[in-house]
């Protein structure tokens, strides 16, 4: 008599059965994968612009001259853009204007010469376009300025106290939002969005 051999291995009713499970799980994660890359991405930009607020007050206060974070639309330009959406320059305002002008030579390091010159310290351009940066204001805000006490200001038609920026995604889920609030001393500090405050 012969003997059948074993034969290992898996049956397709098992490997479509494991698909399905699969398959279900991952629609399942899915979203929440999805709200996870959004909150990180937002936590990510927060950050960023926290840092590049930290390194302004820091050059302000450390070589006297005031310290400007502009909103700007391109690497080659001075402060021309509408909103911190596209990016932004930071420069030191060393003829005390409250303008860079396009053309200004570029330092990207922290060291800050004299002169009457603006030398520029920093520049971010490459903001995710599913973000939004907005200013708590009534009106557009589309500069900072860092004075030598540490103190900072925002520029919407005269210079002001600042208070917060915001910052958002396509999908205006103030869960994951978050806000930069600057510290009457100048440090912005990173918050959830307060209850009842809503994305733009």
């Amino acid at each position: 008599m012969t003997r059948l051999r074993s034969v290992n291995g898996f049956t397709l009713i098992e490997v479509v059965v494991v698909l399905a499970v699969a398959s279900i799980l991952l629609a399942i994660a899915a979203p929440s994968l999805s709200s996870f890359v959004r909150s990180n991405r937002i936590s990510s930009a927060a950050n960023d612009l926290q840092q590049t607020f930290l390194a302004a007050r820091s050059n302000a206060v450390r070589t006297g001259v005031p310290v400007v974070v502009c909103a700007s639309s391109s690497s080659s330009s001075g402060c021309n853009a509408s909103s911190f959406n596209a990016g932004w320059v930071v420069f030191a305002d060393l003829n005390r204007n409250n303008t860079l002008v396009t053309g200004t030579s570029v330092n990207f390091g922290n060291a800050i010469a004299s002169g009457t010159t603006d030398l520029v310290v920093l520049r971010k351009m490459d903001i995710n376009s599913t973000l939004r940066l907005s200013v708590s204001s009534a009106s557009a805000v589309t500069s900072f300025r860092y004075l030598p006490t540490g103190r900072v200001q925002m520029y919407n038609g005269s210079w002001t106290s600042a208070n917060s920026i915001m910052v958002c995604d396509d999908s205006a889920n103030a869960g994951i939002a978050k806000k930069l609030t600057f510290s009457t001393a100048g440090r912005p500090m990173p918050t959830a969005l307060s209850s009842g405050e809503s994305c733009p």
